[in-house]
């Protein structure tokens, strides 16, 4: 929040995560952001990165309803 902003590319999305492409490189256990459309900015942790990849843990779970609606728009 307050930061650089990227378009990034997601990938495999659950509601407890998602694995993106990164411009930036961000530390391990650095918080982000990540905001997909319609939907309020959600705090993540990054877990992992492997060059230009890396994989977010979000800090709270969407909840099921909302990730149905966000698989929907995805697919």
């Amino acid at each position: 929040m307050g930061r650089r902003s990227y378009q990034v590319h997601v990938y495999d999305v659950t509601a407890l995560g998602c694995k993106v492409e990164i411009v930036d490189h961000p530390l391990l256990d650095e918080r982000l952001w990540i905001k997909f459309d319609d939907l309020e900015p959600l705090p993540a942790l990054v877990c992992w990165i492997e060059g230009s990849v890396a994989g977010l843990e979000f800090e709270n779970a969407i909840h099921p309803a909302v990730f149905e609606m966000l698989v929907s728009r995805l697919t």
